[in-house]
C-alpha cells in the first residue's frame, strides 16, 4: 500500500513566512507608499509617516520622473501640483496673494517643504495658529512686527488671540485692504455686541450709506497694533480720546466741512470746560471725556429715546460719575453741607 509522503513540519514555518512577504510585497506595490518605493533606495532621507501625505507615494506629487535617466533637478514649478488634489490653488490664484508685484508665496512657503508639511492642527506646523504669524512675518514683516506689539498678540489657549487669518478671511482667500464693511464684519467674528451698537449707530448708519468719512473699529482702534484701552498709548485710552474725536469733530477737518453738525468748536469748548480742565490741566483720568456723555460705540442723535444723551437720560449719564449729585445739591440748598 502506498503511503502517502511525510509533511515535514520544519518546512512550515518557512512557507508561511514566504506567503507573508509576498502579500506585503504586493500590499505596498498597491499602495506605493514612499517608504516602499524604489526612490527610498537613494532618498532614504524622506519620511512622510507624520504628514498628511502618508498614504501617497513619490509619483502622486512628482509625476513622470524616471530613475534613468533622473532628472538633474526638480521643475520649475515643483508645487504646481499640490492644485491636483486641493482646490485652495485655484482660491490662491483668485486672492491677494496672486499678481503682486513682488513673487506670489506658494505652498511651500506657508506649509513648509513638501516632505515635512505637517497638519494645520499640528502646533508644529507653520500654518498653524500658533506659528501663523511667524509664517506670515516671512514677507510682512512691518505688520507682524506692529501685531506683535498690540492687544491681539496675547496668548488665549496656547495661540494668540487673534492671528492673521482671523481677521484677514481665509488663508488662502486674503483679500487685499479690507473695505470699512469687511473690516467690520472681521471684528464682530468676537466682538459681536459692540458690532452690533455700531451698526445701529450714527457712524454706522453713515458708513452704510457708503459715506468714505465714517469711522469704522479700525479708524478709531489702528489695524494690526490695536492696543487696550488701558495702555496709555492707545489712541482710545482716557488721556487721547478727545484728540481722537477732534480729528474730526473740529474746525476745518474734512468731516466739518463737508457735514451739518449742529455745533462749533466742539474740542475747543470741551478743553474749555471743567471736564476738559480736569484732563488737561490737571491729568483727571477720572474726568468726563467724549464717549463718557456719548458712549463709545453705540453713538445716537439726542433726539433719540436711547440716546444716552437724550434729556430723559441726561441725568442716569450724569450720575454714573456724580453718582451723589442729589444729595449734595439738596444739602447746599438747605445749608448742611458745612
Amino acid at each position: 500500500m502506498a503511503l502517502a509522503p511525510k509533511t515535514r513540519l520544519g518546512a512550515l514555518p518557512g512557507a508561511l513566512l514566504l506567503l507573508l512577504a509576498i502579500g506585503l510585497v504586493s500590499g505596498f506595490a498597491g499602495t506605493a507608499f514612499a517608504q516602499a518605493s524604489p526612490c527610498a533606495e537613494c532618498h532614504d532621507d524622506v519620511h512622510l509617516d507624520a504628514t498628511p501625505h502618508a498614504e501617497l507615494g513619490c509619483l502622486d506629487c512628482h509625476a513622470g520622473f524616471d530613475a534613468d535617466p533622473h532628472p538633474d533637478a526638480l521643475p520649475a514649478n515643483p508645487y504646481g501640483v499640490c492644485a491636483d488634489c486641493h482646490e485652495a490653488g485655484e482660491k490662491l490664484a483668485a486672492s491677494a496673494h496672486a499678481g503682486t508685484a513682488r513673487p506670489a508665496p506658494g505652498c511651500r512657503g506657508c506649509h513648509g517643504v513638501a516632505h515635512a508639511i505637517l497638519p494645520v492642527k499640528d502646533a508644529k506646523s507653520l500654518a498653524s495658529a500658533a506659528r501663523q504669524q511667524e509664517t506670515c512675518a516671512q514677507c510682512h514683516q512691518a505688520e507682524a512686527k506692529t501685531a506683535a506689539r498690540g492687544a491681539h498678540a496675547v496668548i488665549q489657549d496656547g495661540r494668540p488671540a487673534a492671528v492673521c487669518v482671523d481677521c484677514h478671511s481665509q488663508p488662502h482667500e486674503i483679500v487685499k485692504a479690507a473695505t470699512r464693511a469687511k473690516a467690520l464684519a472681521s471684528c464682530s467674528t468676537c466682538h459681536a455686541t459692540v458690532a452690533t451698537e455700531q451698526h445701529a449707530s450714527l457712524h454706522g448708519k453713515a458708513a452704510a450709506r457708503g459715506d468714505a468719512l465714517a469711522p469704522t473699529c479700525i479708524t478709531c482702534h489702528g489695524g494690526h497694533g490695536i492696543l487696550s484701552h488701558k495702555d496709555g498709548k492707545s489712541p482710545v485710552a482716557v488721556m487721547n480720546i478727545p484728540l481722537l474725536c477732534g480729528k474730526c469733530h473740529r474746525e476745518g477737518s474734512e468731516v466739518s466741512l463737508t457735514h451739518d453738525i449742529p455745533q462749533e468748536n466742539i474740542l475747543e469748548n470741551y478743553a474749555d470746560s471743567i471736564h476738559g480742565e480736569g484732563l488737561f490741566k490737571k491729568g483727571l483720568t477720572v474726568t468726563a471725556v467724549c464717549t463718557s456723555c456719548h458712549s463709545a460705540h453705540n453713538i445716537l442723535p439726542h433726539a433719540d429715546p436711547k440716546s444716552t444723551i437724550n434729556a430723559r437720560n441726561v441725568v442716569a449719564t450724569c450720575t454714573q460719575c456724580h453718582a451723589q449729585i442729589e444729595l449734595v445739591h439738596r444739602k447746599v440748598i438747605e445749608g448742611h453741607l458745612w
